[in-house]
């Protein structure tokens, strides 16, 4: 059984780094917790892809041609196609956002949401989490660099061009913006009071 999950790390500009890995500690925490070997990659895992640079050649072109939210939010867009073609280069596997808590999801139910499939996409508007195998990394990476990846000035999300729907799993949790707290702090008290109820 496959006991690996990765995560992709690439510093963005607007972001505070201190916060980010803030967030990775958590995520590899609660991770751990539930028997992951909980693995980081960045983006000199991504160059490792041969489809890489075709890769960002297609996302400079489209970026071009976004809306005004979506040019400002260029960096988030390239690191969500980018860890695509990390995972891809690592062979594969489950990935997930740094951002997303581990609230029972065990490799042994990882085993048992994948029985013969090759690709899973778990989230809500954007998946969050993602199974897929290497050679499935490599033709999704095709297909972000064949077909469309805007619609009305705007970008589309992984599943859409996928043509795949996101899957909930009740025990991941990610979360999301908040304007009173950073998402490590969110993270952190939802973690603690977790294990305050499981201590109880």
């Amino acid at each position: 059984m496959n006991n690996k999950i990765y995560a992709y790390y690439e510093s963005i500009g607007t972001r505070k780094q201190a916060e980010e890995f803030a967030r990775a500690n958590v995520w590899k925490h609660t991770w751990k917790l539930q028997g992951w070997e909980p693995i980081m990659l960045n983006g000199s895992h991504a160059k490792g892809s041969p489809l890489f640079q075709k890769l960002i050649a297609k996302l400079l072109t489209v970026s071009r041609s976004l809306s005004a939210s979506d040019q400002n939010d260029i960096q988030r867009i390239f690191v969500r196609f980018n860890r695509w073609a990390a995972i891809h280069a690592a062979g594969g596997g489950w990935f997930s956002d740094y951002d997303v808590i581990n609230d029972g999801f065990t490799p042994k139910d990882a085993e048992s949401l994948l029985k013969n499939r090759s690709l899973i996409l778990i989230g809500e508007e954007k998946p969050f989490c993602i199974y897929a195998n290497a050679n499935i990394c490599q033709g999704a990476i095709q297909k972000f660099i064949s077909d469309e990846l805007q619609e009305d000035q705007k970008i589309k999300t992984e599943n859409e061009v996928l043509n795949q729907p996101n899957e909930p799993v009740a025990t991941l949790i990610h979360f999301k913006r908040d304007d009173t707290k950073q998402k490590s702090e969110l993270m952190n008290e939802f973690f603690q009071k977790k294990s305050l109820d499981i201590v109880i």
